[in-house]
Parts: structure tokens; sequence; C-alpha cells
């Protein structure tokens, strides 16, 4: 079947106590969704918490990484490893208990998010994070990256909805924070000196405090942390949300949905200019649950290169979704609002489900019709694809990263969340131009910071942004977040190099493949 066993040492001891069965072969997890990759030591498919716990001791005593991973679909190198890869994407981990009376659901890490969403709708409610690549990725992961999507301007991310949270740390413990109790002591007195020492601070409180309402992916939610100084144990949920396997392994979580909105209705309009539509995103975006922006540049790249995926109007295009029972007439007002010379040329309201769901395949079928331009015009590495600012400098960000590409000469499709200042970046590279992707990263990521912006809105951390999380977030409060992966994690077993690096602003050549994957969500 193509199965490799692992070689030398770490074989003889995973052997011990894993069966045969349960190695998969470790050519086929060599790469996510990311540009770079990984051979690993071994990758094991656990059966059982007891069992992950053993992986994680005999890692450790080995001096080897551990990633757990589920879909795959990471876009910044945060589900690969040179060491032990635990697998959490088959039936083990995929119970799903539902508390209908409390609107939750208890679902393991392996559980898809399409299955999840089915569970909830059971009895009427969803969750309203809901991430584009929801066929394929898996709860553990989309906790891991604080995944959230379109409807994240009215929703937020999925640290929203996680209510509790069961995770296994680096010494192979296992915490469910159902049971603060049996949390150990050290962690809880560390924990609370972490947030005594954040909350002294008045210049680092004043910055995560700014930070609260945002759409961001980047380090840890070290707010959570102040939030709940009294009693640490129930940050552990926002602090494991993003962490990206850092702090520990996600076996299962607890997640409250909430009632789905009777009534939908969404809002097609096209623009003379991307400035236009950049005004009226920051119109629209107040009572809306979804703001998407395809930039004009986007629109004619398609046209030209690739002319039977595209319609003929040029111009920028704005799709606003409203729900509620009254989603239609706010609509049809949000549209009378806009003044004469907003540069809108064509206005379409789409009110039945029928429409609606034909207005997001369209959407969601964006990033599928740029990477069909692969070969024709470079390659849209998953690079700077996912950063995020402010929603009122999104024409600043569209400026600075149009003269960025064009100084490099590269066509780039620039599309996303525009009510959420969330925009994903596809600039289009010559074949495993590593040079000009680093220079690139670095020119947009130093925009984006220059802006007060995140280099990761929603696909969380990774080896691609790991170099950045200081030029975001400043030298004090990523010390800070380093003393919180010292609490669970001290010798840096669980995915290393994916959140800190030596040294920071500068694009990573390691694991820089020859062919590097063109997959990513967005």
């Amino acid at each position: 079947m193509g199965e490799r066993r692992p070689d030398g040492r770490a074989a003889r001891e995973f052997r011990r106590f894993i069966p045969p069965a349960r190695f998969a072969d470790p050519g086929r997890y060599e790469r996510d969704a990311g540009i770079f990759s990984l051979t690993p030591t071994a990758v094991i498919r656990a059966t059982d918490e007891d069992q992950i716990s053993s992986i994680l001791r005999t890692s450790a005593r080995l001096g080897l990484p551990v990633v757990a991973r589920a879909g795959g679909s990471n876009t910044g190198g945060a589900a690969i490893t040179d060491g032990t890869m635990l697998l959490l994407d088959g039936e083990e981990f995929s119970d799903i208990e539902i508390d209908e009376a409390r609107g939750r659901l208890r679902c393991g890490a392996a559980v898809r998010h399409d299955q999840l969403q089915r569970a909830f709708e059971r009895f009427g409610f969803h969750l309203p994070s809901d991430p584009s690549s929801g066929p394929f990725s898996r709860l553990g992961g989309n906790i891991n990256t604080r995944a959230s999507g379109p409807h994240a301007l009215r929703h937020g991310a999925i640290n929203r909805y996680i209510r509790e949270i069961r995770f296994i740390t680096a010494q192979g413990a296992i915490i469910d924070t159902r049971r603060p109790a049996d949390v150990p002591r050290g962690i809880v007195v560390a924990l609370s000196k972490l947030a005594g020492k954040l909350a002294a601070d008045a210049s680092v409180k004043a910055r995560l405090e700014a930070r609260r309402d945002g759409k961001w992916a980047s380090g840890y939610e070290l707010l959570a942390l102040i939030d709940h100084a009294d009693d640490p144990v129930r940050a552990l949920p926002r602090l494991m949300t993003g962490s990206v396997g850092t702090l520990g392994i996600v076996t299962e979580a607890e997640i409250e949905g909430r009632r789905r909105d009777e009534g939908r209705a969404a809002v097609l309009l096209r623009f003379e200019h991307d400035r236009d539509a950049c005004a009226a995103a920051l119109v629209l975006r107040d009572d809306a649950q979804a703001v998407e922006m395809v930039s004009s540049t986007t629109l004619e790249l398609l046209r030209e290169h690739a002319p039977a995926l595209c319609g003929e109007d040029d111009g920028s295009l704005l799709i606003v979704e409203y729900s509620g029972c009254d989603a239609a007439a706010r609509a049809q007002e949000a549209v009378n609002r806009l003044p004469s010379g907003s540069g809108v040329r064509t206005r379409r309201i789409a009110t039945s489900e029928r429409q609606i769901a034909a207005v997001w395949r369209e959407r969601k079928a964006l990033l599928p019709m740029v990477r069909r331009l692969t070969g024709t015009i470079g390659v849209p590495y998953s690079v700077v694809n996912d950063v995020g600012i402010d929603v009122s400098l999104l024409p600043q960000l569209l400026e600075g990263a149009e003269r960025i590409f064009a100084g490099h000469r590269l066509p780039a499709a620039v599309y996303g969340h525009a009510g959420s200042g969330n925009l994903h970046l596809r600039p289009f590279f010559a074949p495993a131009d590593a040079r000009t992707v680093a220079a690139v990263a670095e020119e947009i990521y130093a925009l984006v910071t220059d802006l007060h912006g995140t280099i990761t809105a929603e696909h969380g951390m990774g080896r691609l942004r790991a170099p950045f999380l200081e030029l975001e977030w400043g030298s004090d409060i990523v010390s800070a977040m380093r003393d919180l992966k010292g609490i669970f994690d001290p010798d840096d077993i669980l995915n290393p190099g994916v959140l800190f690096v030596p040294g920071s602003h500068r694009f990573r050549t390691d694991g820089w493949p020859t062919s590097p994957s063109l997959s990513g969500s967005g």
C-alpha cells in the first residue's frame, strides 16, 4: 500500500506501542495547503488520547517535534513537520454529541466543518464561523487557526463560540476545561502571574484591547488572560484557539451555535473604480453580515486570460448580504442609501435562497478560477493572501499592494472580505522564484503593519508568517506570547517554528520546494 515505517531509533520506540497499521506514508504528508515542504519522521493515526499522550512523551524523549494534522488546509505551513505527525482525520475523534437544549455540540477534533454544520442544522442552529474550506477542513484545524470566513463581519471568528476545550500538553497531560480542578496547579499559578503582568503594563494592555473586536489570527489571544485573571482556566479555550498546535493537541471542543435568522438577501453592486467599492463597503458594513469585494484588476485579469470564466461587466464588484425577516427591505434601503456620485454602475438584489446560493457559488468559485490561470501568467502561490487592516484603510492597502506588484511586474488577483478589512492577495510568480516571493512577502507585510494591520486575518500562523510576528505585535507582546508557550511547552516540542523564529522580518526559504503547492482557501 506504499506505507513506510519510521526509521531508526524512532521506529523502534514507536513500534513498542503503535500497531503497524496505524503508520502512514510520510511522503503523502510533506505539504499542507501552503508553499513549504517537510518530510515527517513518522506519521501516526492515533486511536485515543492515551496513545497520543504516549506519542508525545516518546517524541519529547527523542527530541522530535510533534504536529497534529487534520484536513491539511493550512496555508501558512503549520500542518507539516520533520518530526512526528499525528493524523486526526479519520473516524477516531469524530464523535458529535448534541445538546439541543443549550444549542451546543461536543465534537471531536476530526469532525469536518460541514458535518458540524449539518448537526447544528438539525435543530435550526448554525456555527457562524464558516470558512470556505468547510467541505474538507476539520474542527481541530479550524480551532488552531482561529478560522472565520466571510460572515466574521457580524459574527466573529470561531473563538467566539468555543465554550469548553479538551487538549493534551507536551508532557502528555490531558486537560479538560469542564474540570478546572484537574488542571495542574503549576499551570494555573503561572497563568495567573502572566495575567497580572499583562494587566500591569498599560501600553501592552491598551494594544491588546485595541484588537478586541478586530479580525486577526496572529499569535495568542492574550487578552483572554486579562479578561479571566481571577480564573485563568476560563481563558484556555480562547488561548488554544489560534495557537496552531503550539500549546497542546486539541482532541475535543464544546461549541455553542446560534439560531439561524429567518430570511436573507444579497446585493450585487458594480463600481467604476475600486476606491468607490471601498467607500461603499465602509457605508454598508454596519448592518450587513457579509461584505465581499472583487477588485477591478482581478476581473480584468480573468477576462483577458480566461474570458469564459468571467462576465462582460467591468469595474469592481461588491457583494453585501443581510439577514433577518426584513433582509430584503434592508437590502433595498442600503442600495438607496448610497449617495449620487458613488460610482455604482449596476445593482441587483437577490432575495430567494436559490439566488443567494448562486451568488455565493460565484464568489467561492473565484479562487479555483484564479488557479486555472496557472501556467498562463505565472503561479498564484499562497504567500500574502490573508492580510487585514481597518476597513477605513482599504484604499491605502489596495493602492500600496498594487504598487508593490507593479514594481515586481506581477499580475495579481485581489478579493476578499472587504467589510472586515481582510483581503486575499494572489500575485502570480514565475515558478519557484523564491527571491521575488521573499521580496513581495516582506514588502506586503511591511505595508500592512505600517497600516497597523495583521499579517493573517483568518488563516492562522505558520512557517510563512512566523518571521513577521514581532513586526506586527512588537517585542514586548511577543515576549509575553513566548512566556505563555513556556508554561505549556518549555522544551518547544509542539510545532516549533510556526509562531516564533530567531530573528524577524525576513521570509524563510528553508522548506521551499521546487514546485510549491497551489492550494489554500480564500
